[in-house]
Parts: C-alpha cells; structure tokens; sequence
C-alpha cells in the first residue's frame, strides 16, 4: 500500500509539475493564488498525518517525528523527486522504490539492523493486523526465509 500510494502521489505532482510550478509563482503576487496553493499543498499534508496518526493509535508505528512532521516530509520528498521524475521518466521505479523506503522509515515501519533491512511488515502480528485493516493490501517486502 505504501508503494502504491507513493507512487500516485509521485506521478501526480510529476504529470502537474508545470501547473504547480507557475501556481507557485503567481502565488507570491497574488493572495487568492496563494490560498489556492497552499489549499492544495495541506489537503495532501493533512490526508497523510491522519493516516500516520491511525498507525500510531493502532500501536503499528512508531513514527521519527509528530504525524504532521512525517506527513510534512512525505510531501517534501515528493515535491523534490517529482521534477527528477518528469525529466526521467526511465528512473520512475527506482525513485518510487527510494521514496517508499523513505516514507516507510519516516513512519518508523522499517529498520537498520546490522546492515540488513528489517520491514515491520514482516512480523506475522503486524501483517496480519495489517492485512485485516486493509485486506486488498500487500506488503512490498519479500517474505524472510524461516
């Protein structure tokens, strides 16, 4: 689900960018532009932090800052790979791959443990609580050999 939605939101602000892009501008000028702007720009913020704040109040998180910070983030990291993405549209799976790792470890959902990467995903209680709450989802992760 994670990939999925980083991926959306990525080619999203990508197929927009130059909307974005000129809104931004006018929006330094003209006041209703910057409400416009800043309309569009808390809708994705305040969507993503009520969500971060559903898997910290389900216990599934543990995020590296407030859900709103998090959020903040998510959308930094896209507005800033958007503009890669538009320019190179052949590095699409590799930045939707790097902006997943990201937002998952923001959420606190992946781990650096002795080199290796341990997804949260992974441990049989939280994908089944997971798998509950969101059955079409599936984890991005490979199963870990028993």
């Amino acid at each position: 689900m994670a990939e999925a939605t980083s991926a959306a939101y990525l080619d999203a602000y990508a197929a927009n960018l130059a909307f974005l892009t000129v809104l931004g501008h006018q929006a330094i000028a003209d006041p209703a532009m910057a409400e416009l702007r800043e309309e569009i720009h808390s809708l994705a913020v305040r969507w993503g932090a009520r969500y971060v704040q559903h898997l910290v109040d389900k216990g599934l998180d543990s995020p590296a800052a407030h859900p709103e910070t998090v959020s903040l983030g998510s959308a930094g990291l896209v507005a800033i790979l958007a503009p890669v993405l538009a320019r190179h549209p052949e590095r699409r799976d590799a930045l939707v791959a790097d902006l997943t790792l990201k937002y998952l470890r923001l959420l606190g959902a992946v781990q650096e443990t002795r080199g290796n990467l341990m997804a949260l995903f992974q441990i049989p209680a939280v994908e089944a609580a997971l798998t509950a709450a969101c059955p079409a989802a599936k984890s991005p992760f490979p199963r870990r050999k028993a």
